[in-house]
């Protein structure tokens, strides 16, 4: 009985200092996100798994687009000329955004939705990435370079 209470006690523990690990990221990485960005850059690229060709574009920011991370959890964005209003979560390194208001190439998207790994992130810089399989056997990848 005292083995099975001695492995039991080390089992809580170990999943209570995980968890702790995980709320310290969070909560670390949301505050280092808040706040108003530039631009940098917007990349988008497709490349055909198994055989070659793909395309890419890179848009360059302009002092005019900005993302905005706000602490009750929306997210602005205003990249040319698109415009993006969004609530957002994070958990540990992922942001997803669920956009409300979408208004891109002159036409109002709702209801659409986006993951982004929180490739790095410090006091002047954030790299967000967000890439996978996509219909038709292509891979899909973004990468958004934010700066302050």
């Amino acid at each position: 009985m005292k083995r099975l209470i001695f492995i039991s006690s080390i089992l809580f523990a170990a999943i209570l200092s995980c968890r702790k690990d995980n709320l310290a990221t969070k909560s670390t990485t949301s505050k280092s996100i808040l706040g108003t960005w530039s631009l940098v850059s917007d990349s988008s690229s497709m490349t055909n798994i198994g055989s070659a060709g793909g395309w890419g574009q890179k848009y360059l920011g302009s002092s005019s687009d900005q993302f905005k991370f706000t602490s009750d959890g929306m997210m602005y964005v205003k990249e040319g000329s698109t415009i993006d209003t969004g609530v957002y979560t994070l958990r540990n390194d992922t942001l997803q955004v669920s956009y409300s208001y979408r208004l891109q190439g002159g036409l109002l998207i709702g209801g659409s939705a986006e993951w982004f790994k929180i490739t790095s992130v410090n006091t002047h810089s954030a790299v967000l990435t967000n890439g996978g399989i996509v219909p038709g056997g292509h891979l899909a990848l973004r990468i958004v370079t934010l700066k302050r």
